[in-house]
């Protein structure tokens, strides 16, 4: 029996949103990913400290997985993360196209030029066995539909030099932002398959902070203790919404068609109730109720890099079949040897500061043997307490990151 082995990497999270409705042909994969998201983000956010993911590479690199699974294993999957019953690969294909950056006019005069407004890479690859028999149909679906080309690599002669090529692919892919994805001692030797996907996504605000105006401030930790952070401060016309328990704020990037949005608690202790409502109907709210206002912004500047081991998580949510050596059901990748996944891990790298937000991750799965304005006072928005944060695109509705921030130090 030859074993597969799954592993994850995921990004830094912030929301981004554009006004628009979805796109029909991606409308039933968005919808499925971000029920898979705020589900995971639900099992995940249990743990301490900062959290950060890129649901949509996970759900992009089980969608490559899911296409080589038949009977129950396909099943489980579908369920786990809200795939749709058909068009599953045209789906994630349409996303690709549509989260391609408009472009916009950078600097003035004869010397102006037409740039992307964010810089952004989705990319997949197969790293296969040497030798080893893959099914024409799915290699060929995976470079078509997912452009994931198939590389051949001797894992099973020698899994260190495989795991050096595979980590310098999404070193590559993110911008040295992701490092080291397969830990030491994986691929194992009878891993016959790896699954990867990669994105990077870099933008500026629409509206820089400046640095003169940051300042060193306490944010205030749920425990009841401080530590220093450099809060970011501005005062503008923002797409906001306040309520009793939380106030949330949409921060776009270049042109509008990126923005972060931060859901930040009322109460200092506040952020395990906001997470326990996350859910695709409270960030549809939280979109649709949102208003321009004149709002005093006063945001903290951070940096960190999450990292999971899913396997356990996955099979938990319900997907048990794909990681059992006797159970599961891979016969649509090849019809030499039975494969199961072995492992799923996950990790993502996100930086915020005046000029905007740099976020990368990874996800590799190994087989194995608006108002007019008008004079106001302006709304205090200021994020010196745990609070949450997703980047999503705003004409399909795709949660591209998600987490949240409890130290920004």
């Amino acid at each position: 029996m030859t074993a597969l082995r799954v592993l994850a990497l995921l990004p830094l999270l912030a929301l981004v949103v554009f006004a628009g409705e979805p796109v029909p042909e991606v409308a039933p994969v968005v919808s499925g990913n971000t029920a898979f998201a705020c589900d995971l983000y639900g099992r995940l956010r249990g743990g301490s400290g900062n959290l950060f993911l890129s649901p949509y590479s996970i759900s992009a690199c089980l969608a490559m997985t899911r296409e080589g699974a038949a009977g129950n294993t396909a099943t489980q999957m579908d369920d786990v993360f809200h795939f749709p019953s058909t068009g599953l690969g045209v789906g994630f294909q349409g996303l690709g196209v549509a989260m391609e950056a408009p472009r916009v006019r950078d600097g003035h005069g004869p010397d102006a030029q037409e740039i992307p407004a964010y810089e952004i890479a989705i990319a997949n690859r197969l790293f296969g066995q040497t030798g080893f028999s893959f099914r024409p149909p799915f290699v060929e679906q995976m470079e078509t539909v997912y452009g994931a080309g198939l590389e051949q690599l001797d894992i099973q002669g020698d899994p260190d030099a495989a795991r050096q090529r595979i980590n310098g692919w999404v070193e590559e892919q993110t911008h040295d932002r992701i490092q080291d994805l397969l830990p030491g001692g994986t691929p194992t030797a009878d891993t016959r398959l790896v699954l990867v996907n990669a994105i990077y996504f870099k933008s500026s605000w629409m509206e820089p902070f400046q640095e003169k105006s940051t300042q060193d401030a306490p944010f205030h930790r749920a425990d009841g203790t401080d530590v220093e952070a450099r809060l970011m401060r501005r005062t503008a016309r923002f797409r906001y919404l306040g309520t009793e328990d939380l106030q949330v704020l949409e921060m776009p990037y270049r042109r509008g068609a990126m923005s972060m949005f931060v859901v930040l608690p009322r109460a200092r202790d506040g952020l395990p109730s906001v997470e326990a409502k996350l859910t695709p109907a409270a960030i549809d709210g939280w979109i649709r109720d949102m208003q321009s206002a004149k709002v005093a912004v006063q945001f903290p500047k951070y940096e960190f890099t999450s990292s999971f081991d899913l396997t356990k998580t996955l099979a938990a949510m319900g997907m048990e079949d794909a990681f059992s050596a006797s159970r599961a059901d891979f016969s649509k990748m090849t019809e030499k040897e039975p494969l199961f996944i072995g492992i799923v891990v996950h990790k993502a790298f996100v930086a915020v500061d005046e000029a905007g937000t740099e976020a990368a991750a990874a996800t590799a799965v190994g087989m194995r043997l608006s108002a007019a304005p008008r004079p106001e006072d302006p709304v205090s928005f200021t994020a010196d307490r745990p609070f949450l944060f997703l980047i999503r695109h705003g004409v399909t509705g795709q949660v591209l990151f998600l987490g949240r921030v409890v130290d920004p130090s």
